[in-house]
């Protein structure tokens, strides 16, 4: 599950507040000695992770992680028999747990992902189109680095353009993005996310 924090929010801070959500939900069931003890834990785990969260991560990302539809089922649910409800309770923790993990996970990942050393360059598709072939393209000359990796990030919409462009009047114009797109789909094969060239 992939999780979007807010444009500012420090993303070491959202991952802590991730493991203290994960860790509360999981204790919750230690804190009831009765039905209605592990119901009120949980009321309190809500309140405290939206506390904590709603200020990294979007509406829709704390509605996925805390505030669901049983969630709010549960807070309906006040006063009423306390047997069908503690299975409730009890099936919103282990889930979750389950969605808490994979979102933590996943933001852990694209943190590693994104803090490599190096620089971070998005080329248009007029660099794939006008300036040398891919494999001859040398980054590093340009950006004046000759020592630091450089990461080439191709967004969606570029490929979608260089697609496009597949068709175009204009013989060197199409087969420089059939060579393109030849070239990313080989570098990319198996991997929709990292290669290198």
């Amino acid at each position: 599950m992939l999780i979007r924090p807010l444009p500012g929010a420090d993303r070491d801070s959202l991952l802590k507040n991730l493991d203290y959500v994960q860790l509360e939900v999981g204790n919750i069931r230690s804190r009831g000695h009765t039905q209605l003890d592990l119901y009120n834990s949980y009321l309190s785990w809500v309140n405290e992770s939206v506390r904590m969260l709603r200020h990294h991560v979007s509406p829709e990302d704390l509605e996925r992680l805390v505030l669901t539809k049983r969630c709010w089922l549960l807070q309906s649910m006040a006063g009423s028999a306390v047997g069908p409800l503690a299975v409730l309770v009890e099936t919103e923790i282990d889930d979750r747990l389950t969605v808490l993990n994979e979102a933590r996970g996943s933001l852990e990942e694209q943190i590693k992902r994104w803090s490599r050393p190096g620089w971070f360059v998005v080329a248009d598709t007029t660099v794939f189109c006008q300036a040398a072939k891919l494999e001859e393209l040398d980054l590093g000359e340009i950006l004046g680095s000759r020592h630091d990796p450089v990461h080439l990030l191709v967004p969606m919409v570029v490929v979608d353009e260089l697609d496009r462009l597949k068709q175009s009047s204009k013989r060197n114009l199409r087969w420089r993005a059939q060579y393109t797109l030849a070239l990313l789909d080989r570098v990319l094969s198996g991997s929709a996310t990292t290669a290198r060239l």
